[in-house]
């Protein structure tokens, strides 16, 4: 199994970034709400149809609400 992540395509090595935006929100003292934006891209890597120099970007949103008793 080839980890595409740590080998470089053509000579190129592998570049990725990530960022992250979060919010808590506390309504009360035992009930927190957070919620995060969260973007990243992946450069110069082989995509599962061998295209080398491939380019992968993603966003997600994820919320969390905890309770403490």
């Amino acid at each position: 199994m080839v980890n595409y992540l740590s080998e470089g395509i053509n000579g190129k090595d592998v570049e990725a970034s990530s960022y992250t935006l979060g919010v808590n929100y506390f309504p009360t003292k035992n009930v927190r709400a957070s919620m995060n934006y969260v973007t990243g891209q992946v450069d110069n890597h082989a995509s599962i149809e061998n295209v080398a120099n491939a380019d992968d970007s993603g966003d997600a949103l994820v919320g969390r609400i905890q309770y403490v008793f």
